[in-house]
This record gives C-alpha cells, sequence and structure tokens, in this order.
C-alpha cells in the first residue's frame, strides 16, 4: 500500500497480487480446518473447541465484525511494521508472537486467521457456508481499514514527514 501511496502505476499490479494472495490465504486456512478437522492430527477436544470459537465468531453482527476487523486487522500489519524495523530474529518472533497472541486473546476478527476457526466449524457442521462468507466480507473489509490503511498512512506519513522537502530524500 505504501508503494501505491508513492507511485499510483503501482495500484493495478498491487490489487493483482491480493486476488491472488487473499484467496491463496483461504485456501491454507481452509485446507488447516480440514487437516484439523478430518483427520485426526488433533484431538476432538481440541477440534470441538476450534468450531467452538468459530461459531461464536459468526454469531455476532457485522458491525461488530468489522470494527473487531479494524483492530484485528491494526495488530497484524503493525506486527510486519514492528519486525520490518527489528534487527533481531529473536525480537521479531517475540513481537509476531506477543501481538498476534493478543489477537486471538481479544478475538479481534482477521480474515485469515479466523478463518481456520470458522471453517473448522463449517466442516464440523456447527455453521453453514453461507455464514462464513457473510462474515467474510466485513471481516476483510475491517482490515483493510485498520490494517492497511490506519497504519500504512502512519508508515508512509512518518517516512514523508522525514524527507527533506526540496530533495526529497531522508533527512
Amino acid at each position: 500500500m505504501a508503494l501505491i501511496l508513492a507511485e499510483r502505476r503501482h495500484a493495478r499490479t498491487t490489487l493483482r497480487l491480493w486476488s491472488i494472495v487473499l484467496p491463496s490465504n483461504i485456501l491454507g486456512a481452509f485446507l488447516f480446518a480440514l487437516l484439523a478437522t478430518c483427520t485426526g492430527a488433533l484431538r476432538p477436544a481440541y477440534v470441538a473447541a476450534m468450531a467452538e470459537f468459530g461459531a461464536e465468531a459468526v454469531n455476532v453482527t457485522a458491525s461488530h465484525v468489522f470494527w473487531s476487523a479494524v483492530i484485528g486487522g491494526w495488530i497484524i500489519a503493525l506486527v510486519a511494521w514492528l519486525v520490518s524495523g527489528s534487527h533481531s530474529i529473536t525480537g521479531s518472533v517475540l513481537l509476531i508472537w506477543l501481538l498476534t497472541f493478543i489477537v486471538g486473546l481479544g478475538r479481534f476478527a482477521h480474515c485469515i486467521a479466523s478463518s481456520g476457526e470458522i471453517l473448522a466449524a463449517v466442516l464440523h457442521h456447527q455453521v453453514a457456508l453461507s455464514r462464513y462468507f457473510a462474515w467474510l466480507l466485513p471481516a476483510v473489509l475491517g482490515n483493510i481499514a485498520g490494517g492497511m490503511l490506519m497504519v500504512t498512512l502512519l508508515e508512509y506519513g512518518q517516512v514523508k514527514g522525514g524527507e527533506d522537502p526540496v530533495h526529497g530524500f531522508p533527512r
């Protein structure tokens, strides 16, 4: 997104990239849910708990999903921003673990992270597939608003604010 803000000509290729990345990640979440629910890879109690979390996630209003996804998207995008500035592998792993843990602990909606639970609930016959797609749209929109727009705009503003106004280079 920062690249689009800097040079508008990258909008089309970025949209093409996201048209591949989002469905691929959803497919990955589905394959995870399939593995978890249909293979015995996880204990039945864990599968039941995961499906229960998924059922709870879709049984809220679209407005709740959207605003929860704004926070979830903001936190996940913040992870990427902070990790890119970290020079320590251990520090990066700690940041990733800590912030994604907060997303799960707060049960904030994330179009990919939450999809595994919801699709497990679908495969566990606790949720209709149509409920997943009804949940997915406000989750994606909220993640875009919270993650890509809030964090990217702050990051871009920080970089642009630090440029030399005459030469366009960092001060």
